[in-house]
């Protein structure tokens, strides 16, 4: 008996102890600060009982029927952690385990109300699509054909930052969790704008096509997109353009691309724009509300013969396409005739037939011929850059296209036919270029590395200057790639004025310092001429250590402003420098950083609404310069606590 209870006594000094009870604060609760490594499991449907409540309706307050909505669970896991610098507690989104499932989406269809609820739904992160076909979402600065909202249901979480209702209007950003989700979806109508075309007898013009138009950006440039579904105008010359967003539009005829015409007529398109002009300086904006039908926009056709212009196109590429059988064509791939000096950028016009029945019936055109004759009939007084291309048929490599060729011919066209052009096709230009990363980066946080620069990530992006077809554009705009040397290179360039557009694979203190092209310091003005087969060689140096912009977005009662349009454009003479412009958006708290900023002057402007790139385009600024707010930025030096409220704009 003795020799038992010796045997316990030893063995319970072996015995560990349970643990105390944690102390209630360490206990995760639900609304409370969690240890993420024992955050709570969501919470089953059965557990939650949570719902989605969505309501649509037009911006005057009238619902929405009929609006196809439809709620996708995303497979994630929710722990609830503290915000940033003491902010309440946020929802953090994590990924779910590996082989976890996604739900099956849920649709339902919005009632006479404009109402429409989703319940029994389990804790988690859901989006939320509603759609209708003539409807659009406001989106930043476009129209969307969706609205896209993303909540997360569950227990109530504090939220961090009121969310202002213009913001909310945008979609921009979503309510703080809750098991019950109301949220309101704001849809506008499309418009519609109809008419009559009369041709230049004042008759009606029949199967003629017509579109609406809109004024974009890119790159420093007015261009003009269509929007929407073409129509085409019926026996009576009646047409209808439907389920087009707010906003102004030009209505013109004709398209980009010619109508060929067997014997021997016009092959360039006769535009005309409302209310009857060729010349769209002097057309006319039709403006259209939410909702709205516009009717009464007629167009008159204007009789325009145009001349005709002719000549040859000769192909000095040595090599020509080989067949499936081993024949060899040499035969022009495609003619643009592109307009020079037009107020906006259209889509080059492509040529469909180059010949005409008089030059087909002489056989002028063998397919193995070095030089093709041409005819492009129809064509109205103005400049234009003749573009014939020649595909060898060999495939692209990165960074440039040399299966395509080119000639740039310029041509002046009056009354008279323009006779005898001789356009040329040769291997495009070759820019050498070397890249050199100077300055020192900005003092790493204590116990973390100084981020590198491994140069093999650095990509530079040219962009054409000018109004070029499409496939001119395509060696340009790949990304060239740089080598452990910091070489690149890019062939075959089209002749014309180019800009460095992009430098990516660079860390956030870096900028593009200088750019000097065959010894020429581009910097300010960002323009690189590249003519004709010419072998050009550039210098790019990349600085680290860039200036830092930090501050708020603020309305006037200095509430934080979410999800607005910030952008930095710097002062003259550096403003054809697409390189040294930032944007960038406010977060959910109003704030916002640009970071590797080039040292000079800037001005910085937020903006209720403005369209994508417009801040690059001189005549759009001129407008709104003296409300920007003057920035000196330094290399290696933050501007912390900047103040900015949004400007309206009028476009």
């Amino acid at each position: 008996m003795k020799a038992l209870l010796l045997t316990l006594i030893i063995a319970a000094q072996f015995v560990a102890p349970p643990p105390p009870p944690p102390p209630p604060s360490q206990v995760p609760q639900r609304g409370q600060t969690p240890n993420p490594s024992n955050a709570p499991a969501p919470l089953s449907a059965a557990e939650c009982k949570c719902s989605i409540e969505v309501s649509v309706k037009r911006p005057n307050g009238e619902p929405i029927s009929d609006v196809d909505i439809t709620v996708t669970a995303a497979p994630v896991t929710l722990q609830l952690q503290p915000g940033p610098n003491g902010a309440p507690i946020q929802a953090i989104q994590t990924p779910a385990a590996a082989g976890a499932t996604t739900p099956a989406p849920l649709t339902a269809t919005t009632d006479g109300s404009g109402h429409v609820v989703f319940r029994g739904l389990a804790e988690g992160n859901y989006t939320v699509l509603a759609r209708r076909e003539g409807y659009f979402a406001i989106l930043n600065d476009t129209y969307a054909t969706q609205s896209t909202t993303r909540v997360l249901v569950g227990p109530p979480v504090a939220q961090s930052t009121p969310v202002p209702a213009a913001a909310a209007a945008r979609g921009a950003v979503a309510p703080a969790r809750q098991p019950v989700q109301q949220i309101t979806i704001n849809l506008v109508q499309g418009a519609t704008i109809a008419g009559r075309i009369l041709d230049a007898n004042r008759r009606p013009a029949t199967a003629t096509q017509i579109g609406a138009y809109r004024v974009a950006y890119q790159n420093g440039h007015r261009v003009l997109n269509q929007v929407g579904t073409p129509a085409q105008s019926d026996d009576r010359g009646e047409y209808r353009l439907f389920w087009l967003p707010p906003g102004e539009y030009y209505i013109h005829t004709g398209g980009a691309r010619a109508v060929f015409n067997a014997n021997g007529g016009s092959n360039y398109p006769n535009v005309s724009y409302y209310p009857g002009t060729q010349d769209p300086r002097s057309a006319g904006i039709v403006m259209v509300n939410e909702g709205s039908a516009i009717s009464g926009i007629d167009i008159g056709m204007q009789p325009s013969p145009g001349v005709t212009i002719s000549g040859s196109i000769v192909n000095t590429i040595p090599d020509g396409r080989v067949g499936p059988r081993g024949q060899t064509n040499r035969s022009i791939s495609s003619v643009f005739l592109v307009p020079r000096n037009a107020p906006f950028f259209e889509n080059p016009v492509l040529i469909p037939s180059i010949g005409g029945g008089a030059l087909a019936a002489r056989g002028v055109n063998p397919v193995n011929s070095n030089e093709t004759q041409f005819e492009i009939r129809g064509v109205p007084p103005g400049t234009y850059d003749f573009y014939p291309v020649f595909n060898d048929g060999s495939p692209a490599a990165v960074g440039n296209l040399p299966g395509y060729y080119f000639a740039r011919t310029p041509i002046e066209v009056g009354s008279d036919n323009v006779t005898g052009i001789r356009s040329v096709i040769r291997p495009g230009a070759t820019l050498k270029g070397h890249v050199t990363i100077t300055g020192n980066p900005p003092a790493a946080a204590p116990n973390r590395p100084t981020q590198p620069v491994n140069i093999t990530n650095v990509r530079l992006q040219l962009q054409p200057r000018e109004n070029v077809p499409s496939l001119a554009r395509l060696g340009s705009l790949q990304f060239a790639t740089v080598d452990a040397d910091g070489v690149f290179n890019m062939v075959n360039l089209v002749e014309g004025q180019y800009s460095i557009v992009a430098a990516t694979g660079l860390p956030a203190d870096a900028y593009v310092s200088e750019t000097r092209l065959d010894s020429r310091n581009v910097s300010d003005d960002g323009i690189i001429n590249i003519a004709g087969d010419s072998q050009l060689n550039m210098e790019v140096t990349i600085s680290r250590g860039g200036g830092t912009i930090q501050g708020t977005v603020q309305d006037a009662k200095h509430n934080p402003v979410p999800a607005v349009r910030i952008t930095l454009i710097p002062d003259a003479p550096r403003t054809g420098n697409l390189l040294q412009y930032k944007t960038t958006n406010s977060t959910a708290m109003g704030t916002f950083t640009l970071n590797g900023v080039a040292p000079g002057t800037y001005k910085l402007f937020a903006w209720e609404q403005i369209p994508t790139g417009a801040e690059q385009d001189s005549d759009f600024m001129r407008e709104y310069d003296l409300l920007g707010t003057s920035i000196n930025v330094t290399a290696g030096l933050t501007q912390s606590n900047i103040q900015i409220t949004p400007i309206p704009t009028k476009h």
